[in-house]
């Protein structure tokens, strides 16, 4: 099970071309996330959303 924070979250749903480590981070995320693993979401991501 993986634990993901707001971090992970917001690359994950927000794209910014013009930022270059957006465009490095966005794929990794995007994998966590689509990967078909476990997630545990704390209840502190979850308020922050």
């Amino acid at each position: 099970m993986i634990a993901f924070d707001t971090n992970i979250l917001a690359r994950f749903y927000a794209v910014d071309p013009g930022d270059p480590e957006a465009r490095k981070q966005r794929p990794i995320a995007y994998g966590i996330v689509t990967k078909g693993s476990s997630l545990f979401d704390p209840l502190t991501v979850i308020l922050g959303r």
